[in-house]
């Protein structure tokens, strides 16, 4: 609503909740959020770029500034240190599937995974570990996520219907951000509603801000 009301920039700070099962490792019901929104000139990376430098520039702050908590916890949880490049890799989310099918990977039933298809928890730790090795980082982006697992705000590729302008960050196989370019056409909008059973009455205050 504040970038259709020309706030080109627009970032928030504040609690979440969020009706997920925290029994695992990755999952918290409440935490503090950081959420951007901006307005994109000419392409979606431009939103790629500023939150991977937001990210970044928190990564070397933790890292410069609380070494010292960073030995404590060490001490509970041993682990190494954070890897990361100053370019970072940015890979098709076809290109991961390839890489995954290229090193023999199957699902829990023995199926290779489809570039068509979300990749589950168990299925994203191993290209971390293949990025990891061909890169040296444990920080990369897969792009253009596929079509099927995206909502129906989210902007299609222009050039590929089955995928969209959508991208995910990930540290070490473990999915930590999503992000992407929101559909600003009210018209394009209401046609994906359509196409996704969403009734569009049902976000009437959604579609006004457009």
């Amino acid at each position: 609503m504040c970038i259709a009301a020309d706030y080109e920039k627009v970032y928030e700070i504040g609690p979440v909740f969020r009706a997920k099962n925290s029994n695992t490792h990755r999952h918290l019901t409440e935490y503090t959020g950081l959420d951007l929104e901006m307005a994109i000139e000419v392409h979606y990376h431009e939103a790629l770029e500023v939150i991977d430098g937001v990210l970044k520039h928190i990564f070397k702050g933790i890292y410069e500034r609380f070494r010292d908590e960073l030995g404590a916890a060490k001490r509970h949880f041993p682990h190494e240190d954070l890897v990361w490049l100053d370019k970072t890799p940015r890979i098709p989310f076809k290109e991961g599937v390839q890489m995954l099918i290229d090193s023999s990977w199957t699902d829990e039933s023995g199926n290779p995974p489809s570039p068509l298809e979300d990749l589950h928890t168990r299925d994203e730790i191993r290209p971390g570990e293949l990025i990891n090795e061909r890169y040296h980082t444990d920080y990369y982006i897969l792009d253009n996520l596929t079509a099927s697992a995206r909502p129906f705000y989210t902007m299609p590729d222009p050039n590929d219907p089955k995928v969209t302008n959508t991208f995910d960050l990930f540290l070490r196989g473990q999915e930590i951000l999503t992000s992407g370019q929101r559909i600003h056409d009210a018209q394009m909008l209401e046609e994906q509603m359509k196409a996704q059973g969403v009734d569009s009455s049902s976000m009437e205050d959604h579609m006004d801000g457009f």
